[in-house]
């Protein structure tokens, strides 16, 4: 049973224990039920597939008890190879469909080593499984430093430049300091059980927001740098009301299953909410009387609106949740992707945009609906070192260890240079 009082039922294999089905409420019929994900095995126990409730699947292959291959809803293979075949072993290269992050792995004591899919290498420093220095592909070096409970004390950028934080007795961070001198300050109860909760917050301008509770922890007032104040009441843990820095009272109200119904003004303004038995809002109605209807798929993407000024809006996705799409009562957009939920193609009625990456699917080219393209060079850890327009002129910019650009040469000739701060902020151009 879940925080709304929906009950979702397990079907189990009766021999090993293992999840074979979840379902859960029909979003419209109470009498009925959905299968929300289901799940096949092989026969020594290895999840081979899982499928999520509008029948997109994952699928796994094994060696043993090592996975080495696994598919996901779009159709995209991830490949992995080991040190061993037991478990335990360490995958040592790793690789998507068309070589995209192709990476070998190499361990020693307190280090890893990475290289990348352009040969590039990153080595990886490591104490107890925390890094505490990462050897970027340019040589940079990126340092952490860590107190005996774990936390975080500093980061040090490759220029030298550290960002510095401070922690109470109860692991609440007090205090982080940048390499300006600027920090964000904050102050928690010594005792009781709202240790946790920030009493007031000093930015590095000066200005301190102050927050004061109720017994159980709820955020009751919110007072900013000017002493304009926010509160807040609650009803079963709820927020019922919300009167603001102008008088202005906000009261709230849900459904038994702890949905937003109504939130209504003391300037008599009212907006109205509707839900599927899952909880997904169907119906916003706003202070004007106009009403917008929401459908969803299976596994609760939005896949038509019909919004407050009558657009039928239309939508579709892929298996990995990207909008390939998008239709309504003027246009017509359609989307393609490669890899980790890469844009590769934006087509209307204009033509066709399309995006090209390489294999750390960073963005090499843009190609207008003229076939005119829009070109980056990037350097070993993935900055833009030139790029040539759709007009063929071409920047180029040098860069410092920490990838700031320092030298800029525009397609004239001209060049401009570039001064930081320590917090890596603009203080200087020079022609």
């Amino acid at each position: 049973t879940d925080s709304a009082g929906r009950r979702l039922r397990v079907e189990h294999d009766t021999r090993s224990g293992r999840i074979l089905e979840i379902c859960g409420p029909h979003p419209e019929d109470p009498e009925k039920e959905i299968t929300l994900a289901s799940y096949e095995y092989d026969a020594d126990g290895n999840m081979t597939l899982q499928r999520n409730a509008a029948g997109d699947v994952m699928t796994y292959e094994y060696a043993g008890r090592l996975i080495v291959k696994e598919t996901w809803r779009n159709g995209l293979a991830w490949y992995f190879e080991y040190d061993g075949t037991g478990v335990g072993s360490r995958c040592v290269h790793t690789w998507g469909d068309g070589g995209i992050y192709d990476h070998r792995l190499t361990f020693r004591e307190g280090v890893t080593e990475v290289l990348d899919s352009h040969g590039e290498l990153t080595v990886y420093h490591h104490r107890g499984g925390l890094v505490w220095k990462k050897v970027d592909a340019n040589g940079g070096e990126h340092l952490w430093r860590y107190d005996d409970s774990r936390r975080l004390l500093a980061q040090t950028d490759p220029l030298g430049n550290s960002t510095l934080y401070r922690y109470d007795r109860w692991g609440n961070c007090t205090d982080s300091s940048d390499p300006c001198g600027g920090s964000v300050s904050a102050v928690y109860p010594a005792k009781g059980n709202l240790r946790n909760r920030p009493v007031s917050v000093t930015t590095p301008d000066g200005g301190t927001w102050e927050f004061g509770y109720d017994r159980s922890g709820n955020l009751v007032s919110r007072t900013n740098p000017e002493g304009a104040v926010t509160r807040m009441t609650y009803r079963n843990g709820a927020v019922a009301s919300v009167k603001d820095p102008y008088g202005v009272v906000t009261r709230l109200a849900y459904d038994r299953f702890h949905n937003l119904t109504e939130a209504s003004d003391s300037r008599g303004n009212t907006s109205l909410y509707g839900y599927d038995l899952l909880g997904r809002c169907v119906s916003v109605t706003n202070p004007k009387g106009a009403v917008q209807k929401r459908e969803y798929d299976p596994v609760g993407r939005v896949v038509r609106v019909l919004d407050f000024d009558g657009n039928d809006i239309r939508l579709s996705y892929d298996g990995i949740d990207n909008l390939t799409e998008y239709r309504d009562n003027v246009q017509h957009v359609e989307y393609g992707y490669s890899g980790m939920w890469k844009l590769t193609r934006r087509r209307d009625h204009r033509g066709v945009v399309n995006f090209r990456y390489d294999r750390e699917e960073r963005l090499r080219r843009v190609t207008n609906e003229r076939l005119q393209s829009y070109e980056f060079t990037l350097d070993a850890v993935g900055n833009v070192t030139a790029e040539k327009g759709f007009d063929g002129a071409v920047r180029r910019y040098l860069r410092d260890r920490g990838g700031r650009v320092v030298r800029e040469t525009l397609p004239s000739g001209t060049e401009r240079e570039y001064g930081y701060d320590a917090c890596s902020r603009v203080t200087r151009v020079s022609y």
